[in-house]
């Protein structure tokens, strides 16, 4: 066996030591950098828990029922803590169109003066920062807001605040609806590294979140305002309207067909219509015993679904109803609800109105008949044209004062009192003149035969009898009995010329038998040296006489 060389046994020493030697070195690089990325993942580790601990604060301050900006203020403090104070913070949120953005006091750091000079900020993309952020969708990143040309207009801002980086991320919903937005801003230009934007958008999903619910609270929150508002205006309106109201479940029997009524509900108005109360209760329960109408209409509207109007008798309550009924609730309900309005009062208007429509026909036809009676007694007693205007002009005027006294009572009646003063054209303080009798009324027709008959009275004794001498007199007297319901009027003159009995029978006579005939009435007429004598039988209105005592006025 040869030996060895101790050369060659140096240099493979030596080269054994070289290779175990870098292999050391290795061992060592490698430990160094195991240590390394432990300690940064363990720094890692740590960021990921405290922005963890932050978005749970926040989210259990939302369940709380925190207000909104004190939910998004620890979401904010997260940021400060993270940045070590350098970035400022504000929150906005979007209006409903998405329009504008308006900034959540006291959620971020920025100063009340500074989000005041924003509010408003229109959103678009023509719009810079937080405006732009949310039309385009993405993180608007300026490094330095001197260096923007779109933050030109607004560099007065951020000299006066002292910022110069923006920095803007959009707040999204799920399902990347726009809410709002987040901003972070800068003392000095600064450009966006990974680890703030990830806090960025740890902060952006978590107020997505707060944002979204407290929108939701606030829409079911005047939402239900709006339904207590509405229920407090139906049942405001409910109570005070004029018109009844009910709600009603129509009761049916095996053939389905409607039986009864149950109320459900009814407002003051339809207790009042009904005299009674109502809700519980059916119209058995209530002995109203409707006309079956009511049935057939109700349970009709309740199967077909179908609104019907109708007026309608309700002859256990003695009124007329316009009607409307309707379905409400579930089909299977049989419920309908009813709006009615009394409308008894207008019908009887109507009939009432009816019935003086035809009255005033026939008395407009008796007027005429009248006036044509007038003018041809008038005409044939007179020759002279000139005489025949005048004395038919008279005539005429007479008639109208005596249709004006009966409107005065809507052509029921008159009352003699009157006609005759106002015929007589009396004053008060005519000393030739003597009325006696009691108030007593007429029928329209009995007031306008004895106001012609006064009228050719009055104007003879003016011209032929006792009032052409100054010393003449005339006395209107009459009676009235309980049992007979007639007027017994007496016209006395006195005091004048001699009369003497006429050779032939006058037009005058002629007109007052013809008038007085005419109403069931009679007149006798009496030419007696002293004066004339008239006696005039007429009759009353039904229970025309209300007064037994005579009473005189001269």
């Amino acid at each position: 066996m040869a030996a060895s060389d101790p050369a060659e046994s140096r240099q493979e020493l030596e080269r054994r030591i070289e290779e175990r030697t870098r292999e050391l070195r290795q061992s060592e690089e490698t430990f160094r950098a195991l240590s390394t990325g432990r300690q940064r993942a363990e720094e890692a580790l740590s960021i990921n828990v405290q922005r963890l601990n932050g978005q749970k604060e926040a989210f259990q301050a939302a369940v709380d029922g925190a207000p909104l900006q004190r939910s998004l203020r620890i979401l904010a403090r997260m940021v400060t803590e993270e940045t070590a104070g350098a970035a400022r913070t504000a929150f906005y949120i979007a209006n409903r169109d998405v329009a504008w953005l308006h900034p959540i006091p006291g959620a971020g750091d920025m100063p009340e003066s500074y989000t005041k000079q924003v509010d408003r900020f229109p959103i678009g993309h023509e719009s810079l920062a937080c405006g732009l952020a949310t039309a385009a969708a993405r993180p608007i990143l300026t490094r330095d807001v001197f260096e923007e040309p779109r933050w030109k207009p607004w560099v007065h801002l951020a000299k006066e605040f002292t910022f110069r980086g923006c920095w803007s991320f959009p707040i999204e919903t799920r399902d990347r609806r726009p809410i709002g937005t987040f901003a972070m801003y800068f003392r000095e230009p600064r450009e966006a590294p990974p680890q703030d934007l990830a806090l960025a958008e740890a902060v952006t999903q978590a107020a997505a979140i707060i944002i979204s619910r407290h929108t939701e609270v606030e829409e079911r929150s005047r939402a239900e305002q709006a339904l207590r508002d509405s229920e407090e205006k139906y049942r405001s309106l409910f109570t005070l309207m004029d018109d009844g109201f009910v709600l009603c479940d129509i009761i049916v029997d095996d053939d389905d067909q409607p039986v009864d009524i149950r109320y459900v509900d009814a407002n003051p108005a339809a207790v009042r219509m009904m005299g009674a109360e109502l809700v519980g209760k059916t119209t058995r329960e209530l002995d109203l015993k409707f006309e079956p109408h009511w049935f057939e209409i109700f349970g009709r509207v309740a199967k077909t679904g179908v609104g019907e109007r109708h007026e309608l008798t309700a002859t256990p309550l003695n009124a007329v109803y316009n009607v409307y009924v309707f379905t409400t609730g579930a089909p299977d309900q049989h419920r309908v609800a009813a709006i009615y309005q009394d409308v008894t009062d207008h019908k009887r208007a109507d009939e009432r109105r009816l019935l003086l429509m035809r009255e005033l026909n026939h008395r407009v036809k008796n007027t005429l008949a009248t006036v044509q009676s007038i003018a041809n007694q008038t005409l044939r007693g007179t020759a002279d044209p000139a005489q025949f205007v005048e004395k038919f002009q008279a005539r005429l005027q007479a008639l109208s004062r005596a249709h004006t006294l009966l409107m005065r009572r809507s052509w029921e009646s008159t009352d003699v009192v009157d006609l005759v003063r106002d015929q007589l054209a009396l004053d008060g303080d005519n000393e030739r003149f003597s009325i006696i009798g009691p108030r007593a009324f007429l029928t329209p027709q009995s007031a306008v035969a004895l106001a012609l008959v006064l009228h050719e009275l009055g104007t003879n004794a003016h011209k032929y009898g006792s009032l052409s001498s100054p010393a003449g007199r005339v006395r209107v007297q009459w009676t009235t009995t309980k049992a007979d319901p007639v007027l017994d009027l007496q016209w006395t003159e006195s005091g004048g010329p001699t009369v003497h009995m006429p050779e032939r029978r006058g037009f005058g006579t002629a007109l007052i038998e013809k008038s007085l005939s005419g109403v069931g009435g009679s007149a006798r007429i009496r030419f007696e040296t002293s004066g004339l004598r008239c006696s005039i039988r007429l009759p009353l209105a039904a229970d025309g006489r209300i007064a037994d005592s005579p009473s005189e006025e001269n």
